[in-house]
């Protein structure tokens, strides 16, 4: 381990073998992009649904959970099918179906619709991880987007896609810390947490720190909001009592 590893450990609290991942992964993304193993420019898009569901003490509430997953790829397949896009859609998808995908120089874009956190998605099989998808492809994709839940897993929470890209701000997440329905999610549920193409790693070691600062600050400003709002209705009060 390296001084600057060293230093972010004791900044930031997370463990040795942790930056070790972050740092071969960063790595071998600049590798990849170094030496140009992009992925074909506008392929085909993977619509990746595993239908991995949550426990339900109800056959119905599965069925409901199901079907949501499923008309949100079926609506993303007619709107980039408009397009002109190619679609792929890999429902019921494992591990291994993720790997291929993610391996495919074919395809351009990963859609992630359904269970997991803001860095895994269940599969059918095991969760995959930003490690796990950065070690199943030898080139960089242009676009991934992950519509899941942005719950916290242990150890440090990065986006799934963020060793497989050329352009870091075309990785799109849930909020951090947020749930998102299941049903209808609205583009208000999903960020894009980079700002810059490329992240250093000192960047990637404080975004988890940056994103759970701007959760408070939205919650904050909710807060103000709603007491501004109750202070002006009861100075309103005698006012209208007039009236």
């Amino acid at each position: 381990m390296d001084a600057r590893e060293q230093d972010a450990k004791f900044e930031t609290g997370i463990s040795v073998e942790e930056i070790a991942d972050i740092v071969d992964c960063h790595e071998r993304h600049a590798q990849l992009w170094q030496d140009r193993h992009f992925c074909q420019t506008l392929g085909t898009i993977a619509l990746i649904t595993p239908l991995a569901l949550r426990q339900h003490s109800s056959a119905r509430g599965a069925k409901r959970e199901r079907k949501a997953y499923i008309n949100e790829t079926e609506d993303f397949r007619r709107q980039l099918t408009q397009s002109g896009r190619d679609v792929v859609i890999a429902y019921g998808a494992t591990a291994v179906d993720v790997a291929e995908l993610a391996g495919d120089e074919l395809i351009s874009e990963l859609y992630f619709i359904g269970n997991g956190s803001f860095s895994s998605v269940w599969t059918q099989t095991l969760s995959v991880s930003w490690r796990t998808l950065s070690e199943a492809s030898d080139h960089l994709k242009e676009k991934i987007v992950q519509r899941t839940c942005g719950g916290s897993d242990d150890g440090i929470d990065l986006p799934i896609g963020t060793f497989n890209v050329q352009d870091q701000r075309m990785i799109t997440t849930p909020r951090y810390g947020r749930s998102v329905p299941d049903k209808n999610p609205g583009d208000e549920c999903f960020i894009q947490p980079f700002n810059k193409p490329v992240q250093s790693i000192e960047d990637l070691l404080n975004l988890e720190d940056k994103l759970s600062r701007s959760i408070h600050i939205s919650t904050r400003q909710a807060q103000l909001a709603e007491a501004a709002r109750q202070s002006f209705a009861v100075a309103l009060q005698p006012i209208l009592s007039n009236i």
